[in-house]
């Protein structure tokens, strides 16, 4: 199946596609600043539309949190990390392809933390309205308006692998006399009570 992103002949044809319905928050957690801000730069080549560095916030050593000095809300493998957080906004040309842009997006962010020392931390999926007053834009690095973003991610896009296409349904299981093959490993099971039977006379209780 073709990418229906990529264009077609080599030259961009124009479409008109309708913004995602939902808005995604990517994070990754790089070991120091200089690191979170490569790849909060990296986000930006990507079109992510808002992109902020800041230190990762950990509750359980913020004396002024609820959670502070408990140790079950602890999280060693942040302490002293830099976080590099992004929303995407981007346009998809159907309803279909939604969720195959943001699994694609989270494998390239993903790569790009390791690439940087880092990992992925994390995101959140949310309705436009619910992300938009939810990303917390503290520590700004990097912002897009939104036909510039909506420019890089159609090009990001293109070079999306197609979506893998669902395979045709079995035909339904049906009851039969028609005797017929089992399945390789039923064989062999059964290949094996035989050969039980034969050495040993009766079989085990169960095994029949």
């Amino acid at each position: 199946m073709p990418n229906e992103l990529a264009p077609r002949n080599g030259v961009d044809e124009p479409t008109s596609w309708s913004a995602a319905e939902t808005m995604v928050h990517y994070s990754v957690a790089a070991p120091s600043e200089a690191d979170a801000r490569s790849v909060a730069s990296a986000m930006a080549r990507r079109g992510h539309r808002w992109v902020t560095v800041r230190p990762v916030h950990l509750p359980y050593l913020d004396p002024g949190n609820g959670l502070f000095g408990k140790p079950e809300f602890s999280r060693p493998e942040l302490e002293g990390r830099w976080s590099a957080d992004s929303l995407v906004d981007e346009e998809v040309p159907g309803p279909a392809s939604e969720f195959h842009q943001h699994g694609c997006e989270q494998a390239a962010v993903e790569a790009l933390g390791r690439a940087h020392g880092g990992f992925w931390d994390g995101g959140s999926l949310a309705d436009r309205e619910t992300m938009l007053s939810g990303f917390d834009h503290r520590g700004p690095a990097h912002e897009l308006d939104q036909e510039h973003a909506h420019r890089i991610r159609r090009d990001v896009l293109s070079g999306f692998p197609p979506p893998t296409e669902e395979p045709a349904p079995a035909a339904p299981l049906r009851c039969s006399t028609v005797e017929r093959p089992l399945p390789p490993v039923l064989e062999c099971v059964r290949q094996v009570a035989r050969d039980q039977e034969s050495r040993q006379g009766d079989l085990p209780d169960g095994t029949a």
